[in-house]
This record gives C-alpha cells, structure tokens and sequence, in this order.
C-alpha cells in the first residue's frame, strides 16, 4: 500500500512484524556492545558465555551478567565478603573498655594550676570547669609551690575526679556528675586521733625538757601557749622543776600527722605552779580553766617573746651606767636572736608602727580600758602591722632585732595604762568570767576523768637543791637611752 507524505514523496512502509523484529537486533547489539566496552575497561576477561564477535542476526535474548550493568550506572561501595567462620580460628572478641587513667603532680615555682594540668597534656575545655568548681571553695591565687593535684581522666579526656593538697589534711575535691557538671568540696578525711601522755625534768628548759622526753619541739610549744598568761617560760623556769600532760597525736593512714589539743597540763615549779584541763561545749565555750573553773586566759599574754632571757627589767630609778646619772628603765628587755618573732600580749589597735629614732622600729598598740603597749628595736615590722590595724593576742607583729640606739638584738616592751607605765612583770590583769550553772558542772565531770587520767603519769618531785640563783642582768643588752615615752606618742 502507497501513503503519501507531507513532503509530498512517496514511500513504501514494511509490515509491523518486520519492523519489530529489526528493532530486537538494534537492541541486543547495542547490549553486546556495551558489555564489550564495559569489560576492556575494567580489565576483566571476557565470560565465556559472550563470544568476542558477534553476528549481526545474534538473538536478541543474549544476557549480560546484572553485575556489569551497575557499574556503568553507578558507582558501587568495596566492602568485604560475607565469608563462613573457620571453626579452627576463634571469633575476634570485642575491643575491651579503656580504664581511666591517672595524672599527679606539683605546682611548680611560677606556675598556675591551669599550666600545671595542661603540662600533662589535658584538654583545656575539661580544665576550666574543674578549676571553677574548686575556686568556690579555695582561691588559687593562694597556690604555692609543692601543692599536690591528681586527675583521673577518661579516654576523651574529661575529667572525672580532681584533688588538690594545699597540707596533709586539706585536700580539695572535685568529682564530675552524670549530667557533666562538677561537685566541689573538701575531701573527707579519716583521722585516727590517740592519746598520749608524756611528763619530764626541767634541765635547762622547758623545750629541751619535752625533746629529751621523746616529742618534738612542736608539742612543747603547745604546752608552752597553755600557760601563755601566767608563766613567762623564759623567767620562771629553774633546773628540777617538773611537768607531765595529756596530749593528742593526730594519725593518717597509719602514719604520724600533727599534735592535736593538749587535753590536761601541769607545771610544778620552784617559781611557778600551774595546771590547766581543756573544755569546749556545744554552746561555744572552749578552752583551758582551772579546776575551779577559772579561766586561764587573761587580757595580757605573759611575755611577748615566749621563752626569751630577761636581760633588763623595769626600774624607774635606775643609775644610767655609763652617763652616771639616773635614767629611768620604764620597759622589760627580752634577749633574743634577730628574726624571733614578737607577739601582741592583747587584742588592740596599731596606734604608731614605723621607725622612731632611738627606739629603731617602733610599734605602739592602744587596748582596751586605756591600756597601751611599745615594742622597740625590732628588726622587721609585720607585714599590714600599720597605724589603724586591728591586732589579736598572739599575733605576730614583728621580729626582734637591733635598730636604733642598741648594743644587741632584743625587745624593749612596755606598758602603760593612762600614760602612767606599769611594770609588765607585776602586772596581772583579772581574767575573763568563770564557768557557772550548767558549763561549770560539765566541766567538773570532764575534768575529773582528765584529772584521774593525769595523776597516773608519774610526775618526778622538784628537788630543792638543783635551785639555781636569780640571773644578773646581761649588761651588754641594755639601751642607754631614757625610756620614757615621747608626749607625742
């Protein structure tokens, strides 16, 4: 059959069935085609179900391996064959959990505690946190050289429990919550505490005495600080006076921490006679009483030097020795090496702190009830000691030493009450109130059981004969200078 065109040209068109079955063969050599072109580029030899030619008339069921096919259309991943366990090899086991690990250390001259973390190579990020918890509970601008730190990290590097040792007792702790914040505090101690009794033969000092005795100076310091307002160990000890006490030593881990509180304490002299039984409640009374209840602590400390040698004592109608004429000594001299520290006898106020002519450096503190007290020839005057400053009993205000009109290193102290000086050695002050009512019954029980405990220290009896005289003033460490105070003092 002839049909026209719109060109107007004649042609003549092939049954459907001839026309479908050409369109197969165009098909199935374009697939063989591509399959050819696909395996010389990968390489691969040719399956042996595909001949390397193939005749125009080729079927058109001819099939390509599926494989093939995706490679043309898409990229594939390489990932490894499913392949069946060799029984004779064992399954590989899963990776083990990575155990925290620990880091210590420390604080190095000039070096933070950031600096000190970072040197073990921690985050930063996990640092700050840490630091900022801590610093709620203490400033690390007080870090000193030696102070100890531990961390336990994990394995990405965060910080699971922080400590920092500022002494053998005081360790600051951080441990990291759940939530990845941190808990900060002081770490909780076990202290074992054990009693502990001691008693001695005064030789040559109180001190020497308690060393020769199997403890150290620390502990005789403490024994001294008890009977710090009646007993001027420098003066009032003689060669066979005895002591016994009841003290604390203070153990961690097993091993020996501090001396913790002297609980009873007893002095049995030629010059002075004392004892003393530690009580505090749960209404905030403590300290150290009498057997009557009496406390011991009184407004001026014995000696603003404990333990040193009295090389001049008061004397207002004293013979100047080299002058000839008479100087008033309106002051105690305290011999001491340069550099001992001086104690305030009494809670005050600095009036004057500088240096003041012949009295080299100078402090001048007012107390209460017109009381006043002068501390002459230091070496160094304590740091914040300045006019205005508020001082406690006990504190260190200075060092001894020699400054200004001087022969040697000692302290010049005086006291005067309304401009009138008074001799420091006479002076006893009236203690602080007793106990009464229910505080002074407590204390009757708890010093009966310290009381019975001490009387089973043997304490040795004084021997009279080991007595020695009254010193002679050590002439060579006295001022030459009239004592009296400057009226514009």
């Amino acid at each position: 059959m002839i049909h026209p065109t719109d060109s107007g040209t004649i042609r003549s068109r092939a049954p459907l069935r001839l026309r479908r079955r050409r369109r197969r063969r165009i098909l199935a050599a374009s697939l063989v085609a591509l399959g050819v072109l696909a395996i010389l580029r990968h390489g691969d030899p040719v399956p042996d179900e595909i001949e390397t030619t193939t005749p125009a008339t080729a079927p058109a069921t001819a099939e390509l391996p599926t494989d093939r096919l995706l490679t043309l259309t898409a990229p594939t991943l390489r990932m490894p064959l499913a392949v069946d366990a060799d029984p004779a090899v064992p399954a590989e086991a899963d990776s083990p959990t990575v155990a925290p690990t620990w880091v210590e250390g420390r604080i190095a001259p000039d070096q933070s505690v950031f600096a000190a973390l970072r040197a073990h190579e921690i985050p930063a990020a996990s640092i700050h946190p840490v630091v900022a918890a801590v610093g709620e509970h203490f400033d690390f601008r007080r870090a000193r050289p030696g102070h100890r730190f531990e961390a336990e990290l994990d394995h990405e590097g965060n910080i699971l429990l922080f400590r920092f040792q500022t002494s053998p007792e005081t360790i600051y702790e951080a441990r990291r919550t759940d939530e990845g914040t941190y808990q900060a505090g002081l770490a909780s101690l076990e202290l074992e505490v054990r009693i502990e009794s001691l008693s001695a033969i005064v030789e040559s000092s109180v001190i020497a005495a308690i060393v020769r005795a199997g403890e150290d100076e620390a502990l005789a310091q403490r024994f001294a600080d008890v009977f710090r307002w009646d007993i001027d160990f420098g003066r009032d000890t003689r060669p066979g006076d005895a002591l016994r006490m009841l003290y604390e030593r203070v153990y961690l881990d097993g091993e020996f921490l501090r001396h913790g509180r002297v609980l009873a304490a007893e002095y049995r002299g030629s010059r002075a006679q004392e004892s003393a039984w530690w009580f505090d409640d749960d209404d905030g009374t403590r300290g150290y009483f009498a057997a009557d209840g009496q406390p011991l602590q009184r407004m001026f400390l014995a000696s603003p030097v404990p333990g040193a040698r009295i090389s001049s004592r008061f004397n207002p109608d004293r013979m100047h020795p080299i002058l000839n004429v008479r100087r008033p000594h309106l002051g105690v001299d305290y011999a001491a090496p340069t550099g001992t520290p001086i104690l305030a006898t009494a809670d005050g106020t600095v009036r004057t702190a500088g240096y003041r002519g012949a009295y080299g450096n100078f402090i001048l503190i007012r107390h209460a009830n017109g009381y006043e007290t002068a501390y002459a020839h230091l070496h160094r005057i304590g740091r914040g000691i300045r006019p205005g400053a508020r001082v406690r009993q006990g504190q260190t205000i200075g060092t001894v030493g020699t400054t200004g009109l001087s022969t040697g290193p000692h302290l010049h102290y005086e006291l005067r009450r309304n401009n009138r000086h008074i001799d420091p050695l006479q002076h006893r002050e009236t203690r602080a109130e007793p106990l009464r009512g229910r505080a002074l019954a407590d204390f009757n029980r708890a010093q009966a059981r310290l009381q019975a405990e001490l009387e089973r220290v043997a304490l040795p009896d004084v021997d009279p004969t080991s007595l020695l005289a009254e010193e002679p003033e050590d002439e060579d460490l006295k001022d030459w200078e009239n004592w009296v105070m400057p009226d514009d003092l």
